[in-house]
């Protein structure tokens, strides 16, 4: 005689667990998704008894959400939907076998099919999508999940686990994930070929003291993966520079006792894109710095055991905790605070030790610190003027010439979402802290005693097209006795990249790798030889300027050497023959 067992076995999204090891498994899971969302899931399961005496009699399907629709059940010999329930944000289904199969190595096959509601999420211009996590009883159970994509979503720009490219079949990208990639794992899939946010930003500057000061603020700069455009900044600021992180800062004269606000209002695009870079002198970005104390002794230890940055990823997951409760008072306590008090953590603590970590094991890292778009009420501020600012590491990968992004917050927010292989599309870049752990202050940060909101992001909806007009070359040359000067203007209200400038009648090049939108730089042009610079021909000098994305174009730039020289000449002349004309009058006077 069989000893029957009731046994419930339960799905839950986003994970998967069985409630006993005495069946085998093998599951076949497809998620075909819509152009809005909607996944159509279609279930093969195949459950083996592992003992003669046990068998499998219901089974029950566990969902996380409300939005399940058109449930169907059934095996071999019919429905198998005994009844069904939504409570809580859940959904249960209940599935009774209609002749459970009996014996060692027997097998329950069952088709299960539903519908979910906006499984895949669509975020600005990048659609998400999140696998449930799935566990196994045994070794020798196996899952294999596929997941069809609309190629209106894009590409894949974000895979928080290892994945082959994507097939192509029809007008749907195909994935497939087999029992090792996915087991134990979250998963969340991004696609879409860039990210695009408008912003708007509130600067307040003050000059307290009664003399002239120049001052600046730092504005959100075009980066490796984003691209940023203005379409206004107001008032104009007299330059905007490129320092050596790469900030961009713009730069005002006040007056005394001035005050003024600025509005910087545009649109960044964000990419998966990540060039080479060619930094020369890492050495800076290893060096110690306020909340970066990679030459303390306690760090230095920690740093001896992690050997990689995916380690140093890790130890920050583990060691770390984040603190919802400080969300309203983001004070920044450094690597070292970070340590003496794990579980009052924020994303700069989280970035400050996986920083100071690096650098202490030899490998150069810096900061970012910017916006993250999240949906997780649980790190959004109380106030709703509060700015909330996201900060997180890169780290210099030396074999690729890139550095890298990495977000442990994210990871320990998400309960184990890979944030350390990959980076999503929705993080905008304020600043970059690597020469300096606190300077430039990032947007937010510049504020006057009105309790405002200065930051303003949100998903655009229609992509501003850049414009590439040439740059404004004119002549500043100070001394007619100096090289020649050039200023080069970038009238644009974005960067202009890589410009290359040459002379057509000598072997004079120069190369710009980049001008900020509104900024403007200036270059010394070699003298001619002092015989060339009077030919007529030489009043003006010829210069051609090409980049990246702006054909050639020719300059005509008066040559005030010509003038100078011309001018020393004839005064040579003039002063030649008056003395001549003179010596010749005193010696008709003689022989008179």
């Amino acid at each position: 005689m069989f000893i029957f067992l009731l046994l419930t076995i339960i799905f839950v999204l986003p994970s998967q667990s069985f409630a006993t090891t005495e069946f085998t498994s093998n599951q076949e899971i497809t998620y075909n998704i819509d152009k809005t969302g909607n996944a159509q899931v279609r279930e093969k399961i195949i459950l083996t008894n592992k003992l003669s005496q046990i068998y499998i009699k219901k089974y029950t399907v566990e969902i996380n959400g409300s939005s399940i629709k058109n449930i169907v059940g059934n095996d071999d010999f019919g429905n198998i939907i005994k009844n069904y329930e939504t409570k809580d944000e859940k959904t249960t289904i209940n599935l009774e076998f209609n002749q459970p199969a009996i014996g060692k190595d027997k097998s329950n096959k069952l088709n299960l099919s539903y519908l979910i509601e906006n499984f895949a999420t669509h975020k600005g211009n990048i659609w998400e999508i999140n696998i449930p996590e799935n566990k196994t009883i045994t070794e020798n159970d196996t899952i294999n999940i596929t997941v069809n994509v609309p190629v209106s979503f894009g590409k894949l720009s974000f895979s928080s686990i290892q994945l082959a490219p994507p097939l192509i079949s029809g007008n749907q990208y195909q994935i497939n994930l087999s029992t090792k990639q996915i087991v134990n794992k979250k998963i969340l899939l991004v696609f879409g070929n860039y990210q695009l946010f408008d912003f708007e930003l509130k600067y307040f500057l003050r000059n307290p003291s009664t003399d002239t000061i120049n001052t600046e603020i730092a504005i959100p700069p075009t980066t490796s993966n984003q691209s940023v455009i203005y379409s206004d900044i107001t008032p104009i600021p007299n330059d905007v520079i490129i320092d050596p992180d790469g900030n961009w800062l713009a730069q005002y004269q006040l007056s005394p006792k001035e005050e003024i606000s600025i509005i910087a209002s545009g649109q960044v695009k964000i990419t998966s894109l990540n060039l080479k870079s060619n930094e020369t002198n890492l050495e800076p970005y290893i060096k110690a710095q306020p909340f970066w104390p990679s030459n303390d002794q306690v760090i230095k230890k920690i740093g001896e055991k992690l050997k990689t940055p995916k380690d140093i990823h890790k130890y920050a997951v583990n060691t770390l905790s984040y603190d919802y409760e400080r969300i309203n008072s983001p004070d920044r306590k450094g690597a070292l605070e970070a340590l003496n008090t794990p579980n009052e953590s924020l994303c700069t603590e989280f970035t400050d030790l996986f920083v100071t970590l690096s650098r202490a094991t030899g490998v150069p890292a810096r900061e970012i610190e910017g916006y993250a778009y999240t949906n997780n009420p649980k790190i959004k501020p109380i106030n709703d003027n509060a700015d909330i600012l996201h900060a997180w590491p890169q780290y210099w990968d030396k074999s690729k010439n890139i550095w890298i992004s990495t977000d442990p917050t994210w990871e320990k927010t998400t309960n184990g979402i890979d944030y350390f292989e990959n980076l999503d599309l929705n993080h905008f870049t304020f600043v970059i802290h690597g020469l300096d752990s606190q300077y430039p202050p990032p947007p937010g940060s510049y504020k006057d005693n009105k309790n405002i909101k200065t930051v303003s992001v949100s998903f655009a909806t229609k992509e501003t097209e850049e414009s590439f007009s040439p740059p404004k070359i004119t002549n500043i040359q100070t001394s007619p006795f100096s090289s020649l000067q050039l200023s080069i203007k970038n009238t644009n209200s974005n960067q202009i990249d890589n410009i290359s400038l040459n002379t057509p009648n000598s072997d004079w090049q120069h190369t710009i790798k980049a001008i900020a939108p509104l900024g403007q730089i200036t270059i010394d042009v070699p003298k001619m030889s002092f015989w060339a610079s009077l030919l007529p021909s030489n009043q003006k000098i010829s210069i051609n300027l090409s980049s990246d994305k702006i054909e050639t174009t020719k300059y005509q730039i008066l040559y005030t050497p010509h003038f100078l020289n011309l001018g020393i000449i004839i005064g040579i002349l003039m002063i030649t023959l008056t003395i001549g004309g003179i010596i010749i009058t005193s010696t008709k006077k003689t022989k008179l």
